[in-house]
């Protein structure tokens, strides 16, 4: 371009010359600016990660002193697991401090004070943690008192928060205003410098129009360039302006790329382990977004590999790339930019082009350039990469929370099975009017005492706030009564007087959560008689207000107990707290009921507190308004020989229980005994099997939780197996009381499901259900593998008896019932159907699904099959892209609903025939 301006004249040298020169000049001033901005973007990444690694050093150590006295509290070496990882990344965060502050030496000096403090503090906290597995337990408790752990923990945080950290603060504020300060100075410049290049460029125009064509194209040339600066100084602009938003500055760098280079598209790609991730895409090729590429063998994994910038010229003679897939996407030509961060690469800008050839040396540069904008701006990658394991980490500690409910749910519903099934069998034998108040009282609390387990090992409702109240008419006075002679008796057991004082001829019917009141005056009583040693226990009820519709009422449980130290008050409501470390190795507890007991109250509308002094005794109070209820019909209880009488075919099935609790097993024979079935007991899983190969069983009622082999895992053999007793009925029994226990049971291969603590009547149900069915149709409804078995539901579950009843008054043709005919037509049309929809999701055929299933669930909706229409709603819905669904165990779940529907359906064609 300069050997042809040479053969110009002087003033057209003189134009272009001071063309040129200002132009030179703009093009410094905008790298200058550039430079200036990454700079002070860099030192400003600098302060934040200094920052960072302070609030995680922070983090870390507060991490380690929680691991620390949560094993000293519970003695639970799992805490220990968070304390010992707490250690490397403190060297970690130290170490990378020391790194950050190499050039400040009053920081380094202030980090080795901090270092210093750590080792001391790590020093108490694993001389407590010795003193405890060495079994001298006050000596630890009388370290931690000492407070020598607090000054160094208060030390550190001065140091860290008020000395570093915020001076670093007061840096990072100074380096984005002296940032901001030069990019509004770089923009006044270059504007300056483009509207004067541009007025020159268009004067020398105009005086150039005679010149020759070379001329012309020096111009265009010219211009060319005038708008990749121009583009390139707009690209950083919008870059700052797009903030802290990664998303948003990725998709400018894709737009202005494509205007810069004159390509057809652009990518930009992250690396993600061993695959590149398109995370942002032009327009012409969004539908690619989320597309994964594997580093190996791919011209991106190369550029991120070897850190180089690369291009294709052609991508049908280039060896290096996958010539189907650019074929696909119409792709000839590219530039591949590697991203940097603290020189690691971790992912590319790619410019594409639909013609082969398309870019050259300049478009390689500027990509180059704004690769490094887009560097700068994504400059906290790494905080999310620790954001993701974090997550991770948090994901395995809410399946160990999971798991551990699960366990104690069983643990502690297990022996209250037994006490409510053996009460049930001595309520049934001949006892006097003593023994069945006490038999009453016994069923009672073992019933009050299984809504609080349910309650208490229900902790996601609590964390969530979210627990529910259910609002119904009871006998307040029965409550009590109930409350009273329970607590008497462990009274009783401690040598203590206790007192119920209750109002003469007060209104004692009421409306509010039974429930939860008995749970929380239960759980102050038994407080109440835990720490009393000698006197009395006191129960007492009080009317401060009463109306016709309401009244108010306090609660007052008054003990002479240990009482509670005046320094203890503060964290009393507070959750696992109690008034002193020995509390707890004394009376045991978590401490988790009070606070439980506060929510309860403050949902009722009530409030609760109380006075104590220590060593005197303790008065715990609740107040709170209760509308008054309408008096209730007493029912009587349950009656084994209440139960129908069964059928001799019926009392001919012999049942194999499952079961290792020898309590269980007693209450669960005398149940099948009372009922007369005749049943074969066994104690784990092996022994079932063994039972199988030996003896023709009808039914097995499977216990979840056994030693040797469990309830799932015998499942599993039974099913897999190719023997005669493959499709025998299972019943799963568990105690378990946590969301999903019922769906992994159906899906282990189990055909039922049912709760305990037992109840006569629905285990009589369930045996009715399953063993009054022929083989033929039992067949059909028991399935082979681990979907989801047929559930235990009642016909209003199946169908919606008014549609079919009303359907049932009108004819048909012929003489016959309108229900017959749909019924023929129910039964001929839909396993076709059926048929058609599983070849359907064999070929992924999404439109052909929602076809099926739309046309499904219009003629079960029209019979009033509720169940059927909603499973085949669900996969229209899958069908239409609107959800996604699991379609192969979905098409099982459609087949059993059918089943179940074609059975009812029978018992009405066969009433109206």
């Amino acid at each position: 371009m300069l050997a042809a301006l040479l053969t110009l004249g002087k003033r057209t040298n003189v134009q272009f010359g001071i063309v040129l020169t200002i132009l030179l000049a703009v093009g410094i001033s905008s790298y200058q600016g550039i430079v200036e901005i990454m700079r002070a973007a860099d030192e400003r990444t600098q302060s934040r990660q200094i920052i960072a690694e302070i609030d995680s050093l922070l983090t870390e150590i507060v991490n380690a002193e929680s691991g620390q006295r949560g094993y000293l509290l519970t003695g639970d070496i799992a805490y220990l697991e968070p304390y010992s990882q707490s250690r490397r990344p403190i060297e970690q965060s130290l170490s990378n401090l020391r790194a950050d502050l190499f050039d400040n030496e009053e920081g380094l000096a202030q980090l080795g004070q901090v270092q210093e403090l750590i080792l001391k503090k790590l020093g108490e906290l694993d001389q407590t943690l010795l003193l405890k597995k060495q079994g001298r337990v006050d000596e630890a408790m009388l370290l931690i008192r000492s407070n020598l752990g607090n000054d160094y923990t208060k030390a550190l945080r001065h140091l860290l928060a008020e000395e570093l950290k915020a001076k670093e603060m007061i840096k990072l504020k100074a380096r984005a205003n002296h940032m901001d300060r030069t990019m509004s100075a770089m923009i006044v410049k270059v504007a300056l410098g483009s509207l004067l290049a541009i007025l020159i460029t268009a004067l020398g125009s105009f005086l150039l129009t005679r010149e020759l064509n070379e001329r012309r194209q020096i111009e265009a040339a010219l211009n060319k360039e005038q708008e990749r600066l121009s583009s390139i100084v707009f690209t950083q602009l919008s870059v700052a302006t797009a903030g802290l938003s990664v998303e948003k500055v990725m998709q400018v760098i894709v737009d202005q790329t494509i205007a810069i280079t004159g390509g057809t598209g652009a990518i930009i790609e992250i690396l993600e382990g061993e695959e590149m991730v398109y995370r942002s895409t032009s327009a012409t090729l969004s539908d690619r977004l989320g597309f994964r590429v594997a580093v190996a063998g791919s011209l991106s994994g190369l550029c991120v590999t070897t850190g180089e910038t690369l291009s294709c010229e052609d991508s049908e003679s280039d060896p290096r790339v996958d010539r189907d897939a650019c074929r696909k996407i119409g792709l000839r030509s590219m530039l591949v930019v590697p991203l940097k961060f603290e020189g690691q690469a971790f992912g590319v800008l790619k410019a594409l082009s639909n013609m082969p050839y398309a870019f050259g040396g300049r478009d390689l540069d500027t990509m180059h350039l704004v690769a490094g904008l887009l560097s700068s701006a994504m400059a906290h990658a790494r905080q999310f990469e620790e954001t993701q394991a974090a997550r991770l980490i948090a994901l395995d500690a809410s399946k160990l929370k999971s798991e551990f409910l699960a366990n104690m749910s069983h643990e502690i519903r297990t022996p209250i099975n037994g006490i409510i099934g053996m009460s049930n069998l001595l309520e049934d034998t001949e006892l006097n009017n003593l023994q069945k108040d006490f038999t009453e009282t016994i069923q009672r609390s073992a019933e009050a005492l299984l809504i609080v387990i349910n309650d208490i090992l229900d902790f996601s409702k609590i964390e969530a706030g979210k627990l529910e109240l259910e609002l119904l008419d009871f006998d307040l006075d029965q409550l009590v009564s109930d409350l009273g002679k329970t607590t008497s008796l462990s009274a009783r057991a401690k040598d203590l007087h206790f007192k119920l004082q209750a109002p003469s001829n007060w209104n004692t019917h009421f409306r509010s959560d039974q429930g939860r009141l008995r749970q929380v005056l239960l759980n102050l009583l038994s407080n109440a008689v835990k720490f009393t040693h000698v006197g009395n226990v006191t129960f007492r009820i009080l009317t401060l207000y009463d109306d016709e519709f309401q009244s108010r009422l306090r609660f007052e449980i008054q003990d002479s107990g240990i009482g509670i130290p005046e320094e203890a008050r503060g964290r009393l409501f507070q959750a696992f707290t109690q008034a002193d470390t020995s509390t707890t190795r004394r009376f045991g507890g978590t401490g988790l009921g009070l606070t439980i007991s506060r929510q309860l109250v403050e949902l009722l509308g009530g409030a609760i507190g109380y006075d104590s002094e220590a060593g005197v005794g303790s008065t715990f109070w609740i107040e709170m308004m209760m509308a008054k209820g309408a008096p209730l019909q007493k029912h009587s209880r349950e009656n084994l020989f209440e139960l129908p009488a069964l059928s001799d075919e019926l009392r001919k099935k012999r049942i194999l229980v499952a079961e290792d609790n020898f309590v269980n097993q007693k209450v669960i024979t005398g149940y099948l005994s009372r009922m007369g079935y005749t049943a074969d007991v066994v104690s784990n899983g092996l022994e079932a099997i063994s039972n199988l190969g030996n003896r023709k069983y009808d039914i097995i009622l499977m216990d979840c939780q056994m030693p040797e082999l469990d309830g799932y895992e015998t499942t599993e053999v039974i099913r897999a197996n190719k023997t005669p007793y493959q499709s025998i009925p299972i019943v799963a029994m568990t105690a378990n009381a946590i969301k999903g226990d019922r769906e992994r049971c159906l899906e282990a291969g189990m055909n039922d499901y049912i709760s305990k603590p037992l109840k006569v009547r629905d285990l009589f149900a369930i045996l009715d259900r399953w063993l009054s069915m022929d083989k033929g149709s039992r067949g059909s409804e028991t399935i082979m593998s681990k979907e989801p078995m047929i559930q235990a539901i009642t016909l209003d579950d199946i169908m919606d008896v008014d549609t079919i009843e009303g359907l049932s008054l009108l004819p048909g043709t012929n003489g016959r019932s309108l229900v017959a005919e749909l019924y023929e037509g129910f039964c001929e049309i839909v396993p076709g159907r059926i048929q058609e929809m599983n070849k359907a999701v064999a070929q992924n055929d999404l439109k052909k699904i929602g076809f099926e299933a739309h046309a499904l669930k219009g003629g079960a909706g029209t019979l009033g099959l509720t169940r059927l229409c909603a499973v085949a709603l669900r996969l229209e819905e899958a069908g239409r892209g609107e959800r996604e669904e699991d379609l192969p165990a979905l098409m099982k779940q459609l087949e059993d609903e059918f089943h179940l529907a074609v059975r009812e359906l029978a018992k009405f064609s066969d009433k109206v025939a």
